[in-house]
């Protein structure tokens, strides 16, 4: 997969991972092959679906990309659909139904830059939303831990203590989640 760096409105860096378009009925074991290419979408704080308005099968295709997403087990991740090359698209009424059918999507000609502004904000709006603030105690030894959270999150402050180094974090709850064994215990 490719990876570019973009800034976001709010001036957050963001890493968008090109990965591979899913093929409808995909043979169990090429999509078993994929896990390794997809395996980042584990990752991904947030998906962003591409539909080709332009494509006849714009529709299957879209099922076919939420059935892989549910074999992946990440049918929940927080979601946007992008309408591309709506330049494409001449029929008013086709556009229209897909607006439709693909509720609170954004529509964008990526070749032209149109709806490009609309969809960092999206994206800015929502990632937001998914982030929490936690505080992480941190064994020294834990480094890759510590790296992990510097580079997925905003880190507010660091206290580096006896053996522990403690975070003060705003970062995706996901990441907080999985991290949860080193969330710091508040003391009564």
């Amino acid at each position: 997969p490719i990876t570019r760096k973009t800034i976001l409105p709010n001036h957050e860096d963001l890493f968008l991972t090109d990965t591979v378009g899913f093929i409808n009925k995909l043979p169990h074991h090429l999509i078993a092959a994929f896990h390794a290419t997809l395996s980042e979408i584990e990752d991904a704080d947030l998906l962003i679906n591409v539909l080709d308005v332009s494509h006849a099968k714009l529709e299957e295709e879209n099922r076919a990309t939420y059935s892989v997403l549910k074999q992946l087990k990440v049918e929940n991740k927080p979601t946007i659909n992008v309408l591309n090359k709506i330049d494409l698209v001449n029929n008013g009424y086709l556009l229209s139904r897909y607006r439709r059918a693909f509720d609170s999507s954004i529509v964008i000609s990526a070749l032209q830059g149109q709806g490009l502004d609309q969809l960092l904000d999206k994206i800015a709006q929502i990632l937001d939303k998914e982030r929490v603030y936690s505080e992480f105690s941190f064994p020294y030894q834990r480094s890759d831990l510590i790296s992990l959270v510097h580079s997925k999150g905003e880190v507010l402050s660091t206290n580096y203590l006896k053996g522990k180094v403690v975070l003060r974090v705003r970062l995706n709850r996901s990441l907080a989640d999985k991290l949860a064994e080193f969330k710091k215990k508040v003391k009564s």
